[in-house]
């Protein structure tokens, strides 16, 4: 048995072995032209990805690799750092947290999308009885040893003291508008009202916990110290009433401040919406070109662990802010 077409058996023998490898070719080409972005734009995204799926509050919902494919689609012709921001911006939004952020090394923002129950206005300070102590917590940003920082902390404390009489019914604690910052100044500046011992935690996804607590004028942090008041100051009568208000604007560290009074004895929220949704806490990365990634890792818990991690309620939910101050101070006056 001899083959009579030696030539045309050789030519389908070659194409048989270019059909084989085809796969692979076209497998190489589709790469090469999904890298159409530099190495020091992929090792850049690779770093903040990496980041990411290491710490994330939500890295076991993720699909990492369909979320890294995503991210890469985004930063097409990428060349530089500062080409990847659209990329960075998509994996922000994409992460579902509604809180994490970055900063670029040249200090510019790049934002998470903020949950769709923030918004309003800020309410003004109310004029109240002369029985009733009254405290607003403004938002405050910087860094907790800080000498604002303390400073802040010391004015809170003074007005607190100014306002205590042996003859109150309780305190309103102001937190609405409050969106957010450290929450350090202000757990310290609110120390003698909201009181000694264990406020609160920080759970991440690894089912960790850090502790939240308040003692003679220093909040801490696990044991550390962060916002120390140089004059703490203390209730004539710590185991008054409180009655806290809160509303949309109310937000991250504010709402942080609002879960360290959950749990508290003779304690009411008031409000005429829930807060904004941001209990959850920002760990600040540093990346190789200086910018910084601050990104969601953990909820926020209560003193008795009750995890939060989206908005707080009011106990008492009102038709206007106006209405849940009314509703408050007569609580407070219920004996």
């Amino acid at each position: 048995m001899f083959n009579r077409h030696p030539m045309k058996n050789n030519a389908l023998l070659v194409l048989g072995r270019l059909l084989k490898f085809l796969p692979f070719l076209l497998i190489m080409i589709t790469c090469k032209s999904n890298e159409s972005f530099s190495s020091v734009a992929r090792s850049y995204l690779n770093e903040i990805l990496s980041v990411m799926q290491t710490n994330s509050i939500n890295r076991n919902t993720i699909d990492w690799d369909k979320f890294k494919q995503n991210v890469f689609a985004h930063a097409i012709n990428a060349q530089t750092i500062a080409d990847t921001y659209n990329a960075i911006s998509y994996a922000l939004i994409s992460l579902g947290d509604h809180h994490s952020f970055y900063i670029t090394s040249k200090g510019g923002y790049l934002y998470n999308n903020p949950p769709v129950t923030c918004g309003g206005s800020t309410q003004p300070d109310v004029t109240l009885p002369d029985s009733v102590g009254y405290i607003r917590i403004a938002a405050f940003a910087p860094s907790p040893q800080s000498a604002d920082a303390v400073q802040f902390a010391q004015s809170m404390q003074n007005t607190i003291k100014s306002r205590d009489r042996s003859y109150l019914k309780g305190w309103l604690v102001d937190l609405r508008g409050n969106s957010g910052g450290d929450m350090w100044p202000m757990i310290t500046g609110v120390g003698p009202i909201v009181g000694a011992g264990v406020l609160g935690y920080f759970i991440d996804s690894y089912g960790h916990s850090s502790t939240w607590t308040y003692n003679s004028g220093t909040s801490s942090l696990n044991g550390s110290n962060m916002t120390t008041v140089t004059t703490p100051y203390t209730l004539i009568n710590p185991q008054l009433k409180v009655a806290v208000l809160i509303d949309c604007l109310t937000a991250s560290s504010g709402e942080a401040v609002a879960v360290a009074f959950e749990g508290r004895p003779y304690t009411k929220f008031f409000g005429a919406s829930p807060s904004c949704g941001l209990s959850t806490a920002n760990q600040a990365y540093s990346l190789s070109d200086g910018a910084q990634l601050y990104l969601t890792t953990a909820v926020d818990a209560d003193r008795n662990n009750v995890k939060y991690g989206n908005s707080i309620a009011p106990d008492v939910l009102t038709t206007s802010s106006a209405d849940a101050v009314t509703a408050a101070i007569s609580w407070l006056f219920v004996k």
